[in-house]
């Protein structure tokens, strides 16, 4: 076609051999050149566009697959997508390369990228699949913590049922501070991790909330990331949307969840088949208020579930005879049936032989007595008791962690045993 315009051209400056004409001629010629490295311009742009989606949709699939810890993306398909992100330089630097009719195909900036889309295109249909088994990650998940007493094992029975049932979307477990909720909780995502069918996603709520942190620490665990210069509803509709992309049945696990809050302002779009929830709290309120289909009271440990779990986090080499045995009992009993304080409590007397120094722990545990709510009347003692345990340097690093709210990492240089 362009010979044959130029030939048209050269044909009409002969015949007239006017310099008008010519000059016209010459213009005609120009004129289509322009127009055709234009439309390859455009034509490359929606090529690239296409593979810039399709690039995004497969980065999303392997980071979704990924976030098991189960599965790794292909060498094939990661340099793939290392090319496109490499690409993607050379065609925003296009507008100020221009193209050159004049040159071949391979030559021409243009059709050189064209071609280079094309080719990554062509081998994106191709991939037999975009993750392999990561071996070196496979084994058995971590046991959480062990659970005690038949409270404990028979709340989990009865929550079970409603995670493979069709029509519950909703869980409540509340109870008071240090009962074992989230420990509970655990639970529930190590024995739904086991499925393949199922995607457990957890976010720790905590005092401070607010529905943009909240939809933030859910994109984080979803892969993706929202603006802070989009409203509420536009950063709701954007979690919505990636909810249900998600291939299998999320599991979203809400913990320490302190007040009530709309579902769909946060963009967390429940179904049965697609998105279900399981929050704790201490309040059965919050599960009214959120309108939990399903929920569970969880009670303290009775005496002797509370003895077995204080030896079991003794330790053995600990001997517990005589008056001792009798004391650490005692000190037991001040725990309240609590699992958090048992725990705590059981720590702090780890390898301590000295029957005096039982004695000092059990009377400093009476003595000890702040507030008037439920939480600290049960639960704050033992922290206070536990942390007046503690030498002036650990004192120190422990009210300096206290500074960072909402469980946030605390980036130091300093040094601190586990206390």
């Amino acid at each position: 076609m362009i010979p044959l315009v130029g030939k048209v051209g050269k044909f009409l400056a002969e015949k007239t051999a006017g310099k008008t004409v010519e000059k016209t001629a010459e213009l005609i010629v120009v004129d289509y050149m322009g127009r055709s490295d234009v439309a390859n311009r455009q034509s490359l742009k929606r090529n690239w566009q296409e593979l810039s989606c399709k690039a995004s949709d497969i980065e999303e699939k392997v980071h979704r697959e990924e976030m098991s810890g189960k599965k790794k993306r292909k060498r094939e398909v990661d340099s793939w997508l290392k090319n496109v992100k490499n690409l993607s330089p050379e065609i925003d630097a296009l507008e100020t390369r221009g193209s050159s009719w004049r040159l071949p195909l391979k030559e021409d900036p243009v059709g050189k990228l064209q071609l280079q889309v094309k080719e990554l295109v062509d081998q994106s249909r191709h991939f037999d699949g975009l993750v392999l088994d990561n071996y070196n990650n496979i084994g058995e998940p971590c046991l959480p913590t062990k659970l005690f007493g038949v409270k404990f094992e028979a709340a989990k029975q009865r929550i079970w049922p409603c995670l493979v049932t069709d029509d519950i979307s909703s869980i409540g477990i509340y109870g008071m501070g240090g009962v074992g909720k989230t420990t509970l909780a655990k639970h529930i995502d190590y024995h739904l991790s086991e499925k393949p069918s199922y995607q457990v996603l957890w976010v720790t709520v905590s005092q401070d909330f607010s529905v943009t942190s909240l939809q933030d620490k859910i994109a984080n665990v979803l892969g993706i990331t929202l603006s802070n210069r989009d409203e509420e509803d536009a950063r709701a509709r954007i979690l919505c949307g990636a909810f249900s992309k998600m291939e299998r049945l999320v599991v979203l696990i809400l913990d320490d969840v302190w007040e009530e809050f709309c579902l769909d302002r946060v963009g967390i779009p429940l179904h049965p088949n697609k998105c279900r929830l399981i929050l704790t709290t201490r309040s059965r309120e919050v599960c009214d208020r959120i309108k939990c289909q399903r929920k569970f009271d969880l009670q303290t440990l009775d005496t002797d579930e509370a003895w077995d779990l204080f030896k079991y986090r003794l330790g053995s080499e600990t001997l517990l005879q005589g008056d001792l045995e009798n004391i650490a009992k005692s000190i037991v009993e001040e725990c309240g049936g609590l699992p958090l304080g048992i725990i705590t409590v059981a720590g702090s007397m780890r390898g301590v032989s000295n029957i005096c120094e039982w004695r000092n722990a059990l009377e400093q545990l009476k003595t000890c007595s702040i507030g008037y709510h439920e939480m600290e009347r049960d639960v704050f003692p033992i922290l206070e008791w536990s942390f007046n345990r503690l030498d002036k340097y650990e004192r120190n690093c422990f009210l300096y962690c206290c500074l960072y709210l909402g469980r946030a990492d605390v980036k130091t240089g300093l040094k601190t045993k586990s206390i």
